[in-house]
């Protein structure tokens, strides 16, 4: 997760530096961070059996049902 966060902080400054003369080309790097992003999400469930938190609230959704 932690990797996650630097990934996207890097990607977040390189794209809306006031510095930049042109656009960088970033679809590579955030295709990558997709991916990471759709690895964790297999962690869910995991997650919520062993703390004891809904799912909902690891997903980010308002509704608590899942």
């Amino acid at each position: 997760m932690a990797n996650y966060v630097t990934a996207l902080n890097r990607l977040y400054q390189a794209g809306i530096s006031p510095n930049l003369v042109e656009r960088p080309r970033l679809e590579k790097h955030l295709q990558k961070v997709l991916n990471d992003v759709v690895k964790m999400r297999g962690l869910i469930t995991p997650a919520s059996k062993e703390t004891h938190i809904q799912k909902a609230i690891f997903r980010g959704n308002s509704d608590r049902q899942s």
